[in-house]
């Protein structure tokens, strides 16, 4: 079961991460040594720092380019440049991961979206990204689990309700999944 456009983009805001959001801003690092003495780090481990966030910023960008015209392989090189290069690159996980989920390739996916959450804990996208993946290889309760964390980030989305009811009820759990489609139609009546 793949999530409607509508619903994607809504959860997509949870991410928190507008494209690949590599820049931290500032010339030079301030480090503390032991004794407590503040130093600045040289300006050319700046200028370094401050390149390498801006090819991370050029292939996140290109990747995302990639992936809206449907070019997910493509998509996925670009992604994996940007990973090459680091932490400051670490959302480029989750989109690789989306590209990969479109490409039917979801236990990569996971995999991705796995470093994406150790990296960005709290960026509700990234768990439903997750969930819709293990719906998609028949892993349900991970994609319960995945959903009710998402439910947390915001409990007045009946869509979040909807899905994770349709998993319980793959599940047998009929009860639970009733629970979750009332709740779905008190919040949204088009969901009755």
């Amino acid at each position: 079961m793949r999530p409607n456009m509508k619903l994607a983009a809504l959860l997509a805001a949870f991410v928190g991460i507008i494209l690949v959001g590599c820049s931290s801003g500032g010339s030079a690092a301030v480090e503390r040594p032991s004794n407590g003495d503040a130093a600045v780090t040289a300006p050319h481990v700046a200028q370094t720092k401050s390149a390498s966030e801006a090819m991370c910023r050029k292939h996140g960008m290109e990747g995302t380019r990639y992936a809206d015209d449907g070019q997910f392989e493509a998509a996925i090189q670009e992604f994996d440049k940007a990973i090459e290069l680091g932490s400051p690159c670490a959302p480029s996980y989750g989109h690789r991961g989306m590209a990969y989920g479109n490409l039917g390739q979801y236990r990569r996916a996971i995999k991705d979206y796995d470093k994406a959450i150790e990296f960005f804990p709290e960026s509700g996208g990234f768990y439903f990204w997750r969930a819709s993946a293990y719906d998609e290889i028949g892993q349900y309760q991970n994609a319960i689990n995945d959903y009710t964390k998402v439910i947390q980030f915001d409990p007045d989305e009946a869509s979040l309700y909807l899905l994770r009811g349709i998993a319980l009820q793959k599940l047998y759990k009929f009860s639970l999944a009733n629970k979750d489609f009332n709740k779905a139609c008190k919040l949204d009546k088009s969901n009755c």
